[in-house]
């Protein structure tokens, strides 16, 4: 079944500046929440340093994100101690984290963000993530609605007075953050590369999809869900495969008349636009929300000139608390963009089979160029195996 090429809508900045965000020495802790619910979360201490677009591997959406297992909180624990904490789009999400940081300073915030105070049901990223009610039945109850990120306000009302406390995070709304990114970048991107081809199938997508060499296999499948009868709350997977997990829907398939894999494939088809274009709106409403675009302003003020507050910041390497700082889950959109909206086809390397628009050694700010090869190592592998 050919996938249908329509056009999809990038609405990205192409060329964005991307701001630098603080990283931390990372531990898993948790507290008692609502009920007397666990409340697993993340904590940021020690002396902190700083990180740039720039010290990211080109398409980092593509390699380091694609292998956290968001099920897994040591997984989750080491991405964030490399890299940094990817805080969410929904709820004013990077706002949260900021409110937390500059409880220090010399002109703190009288008391974390309440979770009443949020706007859930406005909120564009919060409906991308709960939608169809297919994917919302397969999400963990933490990851539901607005719950990732009020636990991260339970967790930060926890950590309010411990001074050590520089960054708070539920491990929960990070999971959630990270899952989103990897399977909204993934989509749109394997989406385009094979409606180039008139040969190409669904099931040739879908086989790519259910690689775990290029797409991580771990978690929600965030935009691919459909709702029709014949493939509803599938995951991307082949129909061979789904029936072997599935043994409800092997059953119903020996017993129906009509050709149970033609109408799944046929219905992922017609579906497969939607998704990527659901997974591209998805990342724009992200764009708009790190980077303050038509969402409340930031609750960061300007730095204070308060002597003791300079000198703590600079004791831990800390960047001065204002708007000039970002996230790491700005930079990773902010890449994406500029990946996306290039002119230059994504297109296959030869050796490995990723599909890929940059080469990994190319640094953020120049120029995408067409190589044979996704990164350094597989063309110098390529060449190994050509001569042995």
């Amino acid at each position: 079944m050919h996938i249908p090429s329509i056009d999809i809508v990038s609405q990205f900045d192409p060329s964005p500046s991307v701001r630098p965000w603080p990283v931390y020495a990372m531990r898993l802790s948790s507290c008692r929440g609502d009920g007397g619910n666990e409340v697993e979360y993340l904590v940021g201490t020690g002396a902190g340093t700083t990180m740039t677009v720039a010290d990211l591997e080109a398409e980092f959406f593509n390699g380091a994100l694609q292998a956290v297992d968001t099920t897994n909180s040591e997984s989750i624990l080491r991405f964030a101690s490399t890299y940094g904490v990817i805080p969410s789009p929904a709820l004013h999400g990077a706002d949260g984290l900021a409110n937390f940081r500059r409880r220090n300073t010399a002109a703190p915030p009288a008391r974390p963000v309440e979770f009443m105070d949020l706007q859930v049901g406005a909120d564009a990223c919060v409906r991308l993530l709960n939608e169809p009610s297919a994917l919302r039945g397969s999400l963990p109850q933490d990851w539901r609605d607005g719950r990732p990120r009020e636990l991260s306000e339970i967790a930060r009302a926890f950590e309010w007075g411990n001074r050590d406390a520089l960054e708070v995070i539920s491990l929960a709304e990070m999971a959630q953050s990270i899952r989103a990114l990897q399977c909204a970048t993934v989509i749109p991107m394997v989406y385009s590369y094979f409606t180039r081809f008139d040969k190409s199938s669904v099931l040739d997508a879908i086989e790519y999809l259910g690689n775990g060499r290029y797409f991580q296999q771990a978690g929600p499948d965030f935009f691919s869900y459909e709702t029709g009868p014949a493939a509803s709350g599938f995951k991307l997977t082949t129909f061979e495969r789904l029936l072997e997990d599935d043994p409800r829907l092997r059953d119903a398939a020996s017993t129906t008349p009509v050709d149970a894999q033609a109408a799944f494939y046929a219905s992922i088809s017609v579906e497969f636009p939607a998704m990527a274009q659901s997974a591209l709106d998805y990342l724009h409403a992200a764009d708009r929300a790190y980077r303050g675009i038509g969402a409340n302003q930031p609750a960061i003020q300007a730095p204070s000139d308060d002597p003791f507050e300079m000198a703590y910041r600079r004791s831990r390497r800390l960047p001065p608390l204002d708007n000039s700082i970002g996230t790491l889950g700005e930079a990773i959109v902010s890449q994406y963009a500029r990946v996306y909206s290039s002119p230059t086809p994504f297109r296959r390397c030869e050796y490995c089979g990723k599909i890929f628009k940059k080469y990994k050694e190319e640094k953020f700010g120049k120029n995408i160029r067409t190589t044979r090869f996704c990164k350094k190592s597989c063309g110098v592998l390529f060449n190994q195996h050509q001569k042995s």
